[in-house]
């Protein structure tokens, strides 16, 4: 994976639209926000949904570490 890179993102479950944008603390992390809540993985789901249409890639090349 030599294209392969690592960013922090905070996480706002439950908003009323998906978004990404916006910084969060001091380190700056990048802010994603999604309608669903963070029950049994939906959040997460939604996360990946969400990074993959606004960095145009697909779903299965986006993992969540941590």
């Amino acid at each position: 994976m030599a294209d392969a890179f690592r960013f922090p993102i905070r996480v706002k479950p439950r908003a009323r639209q998906n978004h990404v944008g916006g910084l969060w603390g001091a380190d700056d992390d990048l802010v994603v926000s999604v309608q669903s809540p963070a029950v049994d993985g939906k959040a997460n789901a939604s996360v990946i949904k969400v990074l993959a249409e606004a960095l145009d890639v697909l779903k299965a090349d986006i993992e969540i570490i941590g």
